[in-house]
C-alpha cells in the first residue's frame, strides 16, 4: 500500500490521490488502509517514515565502520546528498512540503519523526568524539544542527526547485568538500 500511494503522490500530488486508488493500485483493502494508517495524511506519514528511517540506517551503517571521524563525516555527507538528489526523494519533499503548509501539526509530527533522530544520532556521534578529543565541540547538538545546514540546506533548496539538475556534479562535489571542510575545521575534527 505505502509504494502504491508513494507512487500516487508522485504521479498526480497529495490532493489529487484518494484512498480508493491507493487501494486499487496496491490490492489491498480500504478497511485494512483505514486500519493501518487512520486516514490518507497517515499514509502520507508512514510513506515519509519509511524513507528516513532507510536514511537513518544508511548514516548508522557508516557510522558502525568505525573509521576516523573524517572519513565518516564525508561518507554522512556524500550519503545525505545522494539521498536529497533522488527524484523520488525530491517528489517527496515537495508533497510533504505542500501538507505542511496546511497542516501544521503534520508538520510539527514528521519533524519529530523524521529530522530529530537524525540529529539524536550526529549528537551521540559528536559527543562521543569529543570525549575522546577527536573534535572541540562544547554542545554537540548545536554542532549537528550546523552540520546538517552546511550540507543540506542549499542542496535540499537546489534539488526542490531546480530539480536534481539543478547543480552539476562537479558544482555539487565542490559545494559537499567544501562544507565538510568548513565543519572539520570550525570543530577541529581529526582522525
Amino acid at each position: 500500500m505505502l509504494d502504491a500511494a508513494k507512487e500516487l503522490f508522485l504521479e498526480r500530488g497529495f490532493d489529487a490521490v484518494s484512498l480508493n486508488e491507493i487501494v486499487r493500485r496496491s490490492g489491498g483493502s480500504l478497511s485494512t488502509l483505514y486500519e493501518l494508517f487512520d486516514n490518507k495524511l497517515g499514509v502520507l506519514r508512514a510513506v515519509v517514515a519509511g524513507e528516513r528511517f532507510d536514511g537513518i540506517g544508511r548514516i548508522e551503517a557508516i557510522v558502525a565502520q568505525g573509521d576516523d571521524p573524517v572519513t565518516t563525516l564525508r561518507a554522512i555527507a556524500a550519503e545525505i546528498h545522494e539521498e536529497l538528489l533522488r527524484p523520488d526523494a525530491i517528489g517527496m519533499m515537495r508533497v510533504v512540503m505542500g501538507e505542511s503548509l496546511r497542516n501544521p501539526d503534520f508538520a510539527r509530527g514528521l519533524y519529530a519523526l523524521a529530522h530529530v533522530p537524525f540529529v539524536d544520532l550526529l549528537v551521540k556521534l559528536f559527543g562521543r568524539w569529543n570525549e575522546q578529543g577527536k573534535a572541540s565541540m562544547p554542545c554537540p547538538y548545536i554542532a549537528a544542527e550546523l552540520f546538517l545546514g552546511l550540507v543540506v540546506h542549499g542542496t535540499q533548496l537546489s534539488a526542490i526547485f531546480a530539480g536534481p539538475c539543478g547543480l552539476g556534479e562537479d558544482a555539487r562535489a565542490g559545494r559537499l568538500h567544501e562544507a565538510t571542510r568548513l565543519f572539520l575545521t570550525g570543530y577541529a575534527i581529526h582522525a
